[in-house]
């Protein structure tokens, strides 16, 4: 799987995500949860990578953060994004399975194996 670092400016409200720990404790207890636990562990690893080479400073004021995009021609399943915002300067990082255009380039891509 792919995944896309976007590095943009602040944002400053973030009402339609939802704190990664809040996240990942609401998934169930069934065996599913633990497979798809594990490959959201192995997308934040490597989203942190990424943003780290386009110049995260390793600190948050703000997430990290997910956020759902839903299915299209190529997803059958909705999927997760992750994004947080630097304390430093308020540069926010968004990283993405899926190009997010609107962002304008990807700073950096990724590669997972899920």
């Amino acid at each position: 799987m792919d995944v896309f670092c976007y590095v943009i400016a602040p944002i400053d409200h973030w009402g339609l995500s939802v704190p990664l720990d809040e996240f990942l404790d609401d998934l169930s207890e069934d065996d599913c949860a633990d497979a798809y636990r594990a490959r959201c562990e192995l997308f934040v690893a490597e989203a942190k990578k990424l943003a780290r080479q386009a110049g995260w400073e390793g600190d948050m004021s703000e997430g990290p953060n997910v956020f759902g995009i839903p299915p299209g021609d190529t997803m059958p399943n909705f999927v997760m994004g992750l994004a947080w915002k630097q304390d430093n300067n308020g540069t926010t990082f968004i990283c993405s399975p899926v190009p997010l255009p609107w962002l304008g380039e990807p700073e950096r891509v990724g590669e997972i194996e899920l």
